[in-house]
């Protein structure tokens, strides 16, 4: 069901799938926590392309902490 112009893409939906898509990471004093070995990072599945990455912050600050747009 693919036109002549598609890119074969099955295998990163099926990697995508595995992997997950979001993650949860709770921050503290402005830093994430995490264990010892644990790290985020991105893995681009499907060849190189421009990508859009959105970060979703959930809970209070403080009175005085200033909201910044990055």
């Amino acid at each position: 069901n693919m036109t002549p112009e598609e890119t074969p893409n099955g295998h990163s939906h099926m990697q995508a799938w595995l992997l997950g898509s979001n993650q949860i990471i709770p921050i503290l004093a402005g830093q994430m926590c995490t264990g010892t070995w644990q790290r985020l990072f991105l893995v681009e599945l499907d060849s190189p392309r421009d990508r859009e990455v959105v970060v979703m912050v959930w809970g209070v600050a403080p009175p005085d902490a200033h909201h910044k747009e990055v």
